[in-house]
């Protein structure tokens, strides 16, 4: 038998490790294929981003609900040294003009802005504007911006959390916030509480307005004028049916409806519903589709009503 010759052995082998060679050499996409792999990422991602925004959104819901607990132990600290819980408007003529909010610093743990604060004096008077302009995370939801009061010289940081003054509307006397935890001058005691302090809202949330430098009241929780600190229960939360100057308010976040009296509903970003902070110091995810009576029980400290 004839042996094939070294030559012949060496082009064959060669032949076959190029044409190895070739075979293996990776294949790049068609354009069909990229549009194919484009369009699956795409699916992808558009289902699973609401999972990814509803998680970030629960984590800030949790945050929110932690502050609004720092608040009321804040009150229940309030109350433990002073056997009050402060007031939540002070006005004595045009002197002593304040809120619940410096009241409370100190049980804040922000000791220097309580300290530096001349309660003889208005929140915009001398010494006093240094802290009122001082932005604490504390003030802020996570879900809501964090405004910054422009439209005066005073620079007054706003906040969105606030306190229940009840049933009614801002411009009522003095004697007709009898139901509710705070008031204008009004000094409330546990013993008041008739309805129980877990079955009594003492704080709740507001939200901002869309424009830092328009007049609107919402959050401007360190001025005692108006309805900048507090919210009503005249109608559930996030209802669209705030009454202020509604001249001098955008209709976002809500639409503005001219009526007397001033009233300002709670108000959340959050999907359906609002956080609030009772008495017992627990605080609770309020729907948005709470029946009015229900809504308004809880919002009342004398009332005698059930809220179940």
């Amino acid at each position: 038998m004839t042996l094939p010759r070294k030559s012949s052995l060496r082009a064959f082998h060669s032949f076959r490790f190029l044409s190895l060679r070739r075979s293996r050499r990776p294949r790049g996409f068609t354009l069909v294929e990229l549009l194919v792999v484009i369009a699956i990422i795409g699916v992808l991602v558009g289902l699973l981003l609401p999972a990814v925004q509803q998680a970030r959104e629960s984590a800030r819901r949790m945050q929110c609900t932690s502050k609004l607990k720092q608040w009321a132990l804040a009150i229940h600290n309030y109350e433990n040294s002073q056997g009050t819980y402060p007031l939540g408007t002070v006005r004595l003529g045009a002197v002593k003009r304040q809120t619940f909010v410096p009241s409370l610093w100190a049980e804040l743990d922000q000791v220097a802005l309580f300290e530096g604060y001349n309660f003889n004096r208005s929140f915009y008077q001398g010494e006093n504007t240094t802290s009122v302009r001082t932005q604490l995370n504390i003030y802020f939801c996570p879900s809501d911006k964090q405004g910054y009061w422009r439209g005066d010289a005073n620079l007054r940081s706003r906040g969105s959390y606030v306190v229940n003054f009840g049933n009614g509307t801002y411009h009522q006397t003095e004697s007709d916030f009898s139901g509710a935890p705070f008031g204008p001058n009004k000094v409330v005691r546990p013993s008041d509480i008739q309805d129980g302090l877990s079955k009594t809202m003492f704080i709740s949330e507001i939200l901002q307005p869309s424009d830092d430098s328009d007049f609107d009241f919402r959050g401007d929780f360190l001025n005692d004028d108006e309805a900048g600190a507090q919210f009503m229960t005249r109608f559930t939360p996030n209802s669209g049916v705030d009454s202020t100057r509604c001249t001098d308010h955008p209709d976002d976040p809500a639409p503005c409806v001219a009526a007397g009296g001033r009233h300002l509903v709670a108000r959340s970003r959050h999907a359906g519903g609002v956080n609030a902070a009772f008495g017992d110091g627990t605080v609770r995810f309020m729907s948005d589709s709470i029946a009015l009576p229900v809504w308004q029980a809880l919002g009342s400290s004398q009332g005698g009503e059930t809220d179940r």
